[in-house]
């Protein structure tokens, strides 16, 4: 019989049986942690899968140690609020258990490197198995010790734990002080790891920026982002042009096609710099929409055809059917070459039936088009709806 505190779970699904949650299990593991004297692991573990519901604290069911799809199946029911609530395999809870009795046990005896390392460790887990309430949490408590253990990598450390685990706007403060940090104390091997959070975190807020249609906000958090490259990894041609590339998006839907060109044509020259020919070919693509919008259809030919031999050394197929497509459709006399184009590559790359009939459409749209364009004299609609192709 269960003391008042305590109440099992009803099961969350018919199909599974009385195996699947094994609820007594948490009773099992407080109990065992307060004969052993952990009174503040025992109250984090009981808060932690317990929920209360009255004048009585509830047991949250236990996953099974099965495989992942059951256990997402078994997290997705909707039934007595548990829906959207993280719930734990058995592991999963040994694991966490036997971590805070070590941080217990540090706390006892002061050691504060274990404290941290232990917090770190919990906050790390909990973040693992998509619990951010808890690893934020945790990872804080972390923060707290580092500034107890006297070692300033701990203190940059706990700043990008702190910041991966938010995973917001904080996410870049923390990041940023990680890095200033880094600058202060020489703490050169963290610096790039720390200017790639600052880096990664700003291309996610500048890219939800250019969504929510602030354009101009995400170009200036941009150009702020390429000044921190210059200044803490200047070298790195990685994050460099992955930011250029970015910033000529932003520029592009603001219609700045100008300044999107010349940070395309950055993000094209630090493609070749890597070696990197599928960014290459991408930046010639975006090069081509700029010209195309601004008019100038020549440039832009230039610079897909740049694109469909890049591909084609790649042997992307998908990028080349894209191109040899653009270039039909970008002007109407020289259409009939590129369609024929397209068309070849659809075919050879093992179409759907669906791709193949779209490929013989456009191909005998552009041959109509292109015997219009000779005679002067309209043809029959109807033919250009055979799929048919005119030898």
């Amino acid at each position: 019989m269960h003391d008042p505190i305590f109440s099992s779970k009803p099961f969350l699904n018919d199909d599974f049986n009385e195996q699947t949650f094994q609820c007594s299990v948490l009773e099992e593991i407080c109990v065992e942690m307060l004969k052993e004297g952990y009174v503040e692991g025992f109250e984090n573990f009981f808060y932690l899968t317990h929920e209360k519901s009255g004048n009585k604290f509830i047991e949250k069911p236990v996953l099974p140690d099965v495989p992942a799809e059951k256990q997402k199946a078994l997290e997705d029911l909707d039934e007595d609020g548990f829906s959207k609530r993280r719930l734990y395999t058995h592991n999963e809870l040994n694991t966490i258990c036997n971590i805070w009795k070590s941080v217990e046990y540090a706390k006892e005896n002061k050691d504060y490197e274990s404290i941290y390392k232990g917090f770190k460790e919990l906050g790390s887990k909990f973040e693992s198995m998509g619990d951010y309430e808890n690893a934020l949490k945790h990872h804080e408590k972390a923060f707290e010790y580092s500034n107890l253990t006297g070692l300033p990598e701990h203190k940059v450390e706990a700043h990008l734990l702190v910041g991966s685990a938010k995973q917001n706007i904080d996410a870049i403060r923390s990041f940023e002080t990680a890095r200033r940090l880094c600058q202060t104390y020489r703490v050169l091997e963290l610096e790039y790891e720390s200017c790639k959070r600052v880096v990664d975190a700003r291309i996610l807020k500048a890219k939800k920026m250019c969504h929510e249609n602030k354009c101009k906000e995400a170009i200036t958090h941009y150009m702020e982002t390429i000044n921190i490259i210059q200044e803490s990894c200047p070298n790195d041609n990685s994050m460099m042009y992955n930011v250029h590339y970015n910033l000529g998006n932003a520029f592009h839907a603001n219609k700045e096609y100008e300044q999107a060109i010349a940070s395309y044509e950055s993000y094209l020259q630090h493609s070749r710099d890597l070696n990197d020919v599928a960014a290459a070919g991408q930046a010639h693509a975006s090069i081509a929409s700029c010209f195309e919008a601004l008019g100038n259809r020549e440039v832009a030919i230039e610079h897909l055809e740049g694109f469909c031999k890049l591909a084609e050394t790649q042997n992307d197929m998908q990028s080349m059917i894209e191109a040899y497509r653009h270039l039909g459709e970008m002007f109407n006399s020289q259409s009939l070459n590129y369609y024929r184009k397209y068309y070849d590559t659809v075919m050879s790359n093992s179409p759907t039936i669906n791709e193949a009939n779209i490929a013989r459409c456009q191909l005998g749209i552009a041959k109509s088009q292109d015997i219009v364009l000779a005679t002067g004299s309209p043809q029959n609609l109807r033919n250009l709806l055979t799929f048919k192709l005119i030898e």
